[in-house]
């Protein structure tokens, strides 16, 4: 797995406290003390340092009371969101883990982007914006965020209003929404992702609107209403696939081969092959990427399939005499529905040594009474 951060010594040393606060076999006073010291005292370092340990396979009560004091850091939301610190995939990653502890921290991301006036919660880049929608479309179920995010579709930075159009369009699926944002005023990306949020709707309605748009005369626009005619089923979208395909234009012709990859016919294969040798470099370069994609999706799906041979040869065979098992006891399965108690008592026992530490200008120092 990737690491989520790259630390810094002085984290390093927050975090080789924090984990001897979190391996103890019970909380102690001491270490919820020094948890509590570094969130109020040194928060910058506290939570990179707290970050990554979320991931700890121990749930325990004293991960959890790190966890609340993380989730109250002023700079959470910023710094979960920032591209320079984080990648995407560590981002959602991180997000996902912490909405296990509070279901709003979708919320308080949506509230964090630029409102209706322009004014933010965080300082903002588009970048960071960026980053903030990437990982609320992943996290964020159903439409609560639509709200507070519905204005960023107009917004003036191009980019910015393109992935605000496919976050809320994906939430709304509505033909008639998406076609306000289908008006040539609006800029390619606006269009194009207004048909991908459409992906999946199958009604009559969507689908007139894809055959529409298929003959567009911008390439993204056209590739995103075809493929959404392959999802819902229309036999006749590998035909307009080829069409692109032969076209004189060569931004059509690179995205006919992204489509080919996507749907891979045997007869769009075949035709990938052939374009090979086409004479526009950008459009070799996106022939070869959707053959080596394709390859290695078959190979992934080949070992796949030899993996779960393999299981079912190695399976013992099920015994008809075989009384049946017993049904699973559920008399505890409430407590895995019940609210999160909150941060642990205090428990009488102190299980850590004395130690005193010296960190960012300040002393930490804890001793056993």
């Amino acid at each position: 797995m990737t690491p989520i951060l790259q630390l810094k010594p002085e984290e390093r040393l927050v975090r080789s406290y924090l984990e001897r606060a979190l391996d103890a076999s019970s909380p102690s006073v001491v270490g919820l003390r020094l948890v509590q010291r570094f969130a109020n005292e040194t928060p910058d370092l506290f939570c990179n340092a707290a970050l990554t340990l979320l991931e700890s396979e121990e749930d325990s009560s004293a991960l959890r009371f790190m966890t609340v004091k993380l989730l109250r850091q002023p700079r959470l939301i910023e710094m979960l969101s920032d591209p320079v610190r984080l990648d995407k995939t560590a981002s959602i990653r991180l997000f996902r883990l912490l909405m296990q502890h509070d279901r709003s921290l979708d919320i308080r991301l949506a509230q964090s982007l630029p409102d209706r006036f322009g004014a933010s919660q965080i300082p903002v880049t588009p970048e960071v914006c960026g980053r903030a929608l990437d990982v609320l479309d992943e996290v964020s179920v159903g439409r609560r965020i639509v709200p507070i995010l519905g204005h960023l579709v107009d917004h003036p930075f191009p980019w910015l209003s393109a992935k605000a159009t496919l976050v809320v369009g994906r939430r709304v699926q509505s033909v008639s929404w998406a076609k306000r944002l289908l008006t040539d005023d609006r800029n390619s990306r606006d269009r194009a992702n207004a048909l991908e949020a459409l992906w999946g709707l199958d009604t009559q309605e969507a689908r007139a609107l894809l055959w529409e748009h298929s003959l567009d005369k911008n390439n993204r626009v056209t590739g995103n209403a075809v493929f959404g005619l392959h999802i819902v089923g229309e036999s006749k979208a590998g035909a307009s696939v080829v069409r692109m395909a032969q076209r004189i234009e060569p931004d059509f012709r690179w995205t006919s081969a992204w489509l080919m990859a996507k749907i891979q016919r045997d007869e769009h294969i075949t035709l990938l092959k052939q374009m090979i040798k086409d004479e526009n470099p950008g459009v070799r370069r996106a022939v070869l990427k959707a053959l080596v994609g394709i390859r290695q999706e078959q190979v992934l799906k080949q070992a796949e399939e030899r993996r779960l041979s393999t299981i079912q040869e190695t399976l013992p065979e099920a015994s008809t005499d075989q009384a049946e098992a017993p049904a699973p006891d559920s008399s505890h399965a409430w407590r895995e529905l019940a609210p999160d108690p909150g941060p642990p008592p205090e428990p009488e026992h102190i299980a850590m040594r004395d130690f005193n530490l010296r960190l960012d200008g300040r002393s930490f120092s804890f001793r056993d009474r």
